[in-house]
């Protein structure tokens, strides 16, 4: 039978091993946290400066720019492929209560939705199409959502991410079936 003497020196090895491990792993957790705490103070003088910056051209770096009817303008981007065309067109228009000219539209889901990637000569066959369809309709030169639009817009999911953009479109329910294929820049 084992004397206490012959357990207790039996079990210090692994014991002492893991405090060890222990202490080590705190000394780099500080380590890493002294890391981080610099790395914030530099990021927030640089946020204050920013602030402070702004703060002085008299405008609010949280309130997003907008155009000179006083709707935001789109500087989110999502990744290329994250969403169709036409749901592109929809979110933007639904962005814009006033509408958009087809050049507009285009520039404005070109640079939130596919990364300034594009490429259209003309916006004008897609918004026919949506326009036969009763998605979306032009007033005085601009293109707007319609309430049909609207509705359809609500009840599609968003299509998952698509590393391809020249095959975005899939036939909405509701909608017109015709595909709208883009090509855009790699």
């Amino acid at each position: 039978m084992a004397s206490l003497e012959d357990i207790i020196r039996a079990a210090w090895p692994p014991v002492k091993r893991r405090l060890q491990e222990l202490e080590q792993r705190r000394q780099q957790m500080t380590y890493d946290l002294k890391a981080l705490e610099s790395e914030l103070e530099e990021a927030k003088r640089e946020y204050d400066l920013v602030v402070d910056t702004a703060t002085k051209m008299g405008f609010d770096p949280d309130m997003p720019k907008v155009n000179k009817n006083g709707e935001p303008l789109l500087t989110d981007s999502y990744p290329l492929g994250s969403v169709t065309i036409k749901q592109a067109a929809r979110l933007t228009l639904d962005a814009f209560p006033s509408g958009l000219d087809s050049a507009d539209l285009l520039a404005a889901l070109s640079g939130r939705y596919f990364e300034g990637k594009l490429e259209r000569t003309s916006f004008s066959p897609q918004l026919s199409r949506m326009s036969q369809s009763e998605e979306v309709e032009q007033k005085n030169s601009v293109w707007v959502l319609t309430d049909k639009g609207r509705a359809i817009m609500a009840k599609q999911p968003m299509l998952p991410y698509r590393a391809d953009p020249k095959t975005n479109e899939t036939a909405d329910a509701g909608a017109s079936t015709v595909s709208d294929a883009a090509s855009a820049k790699n």
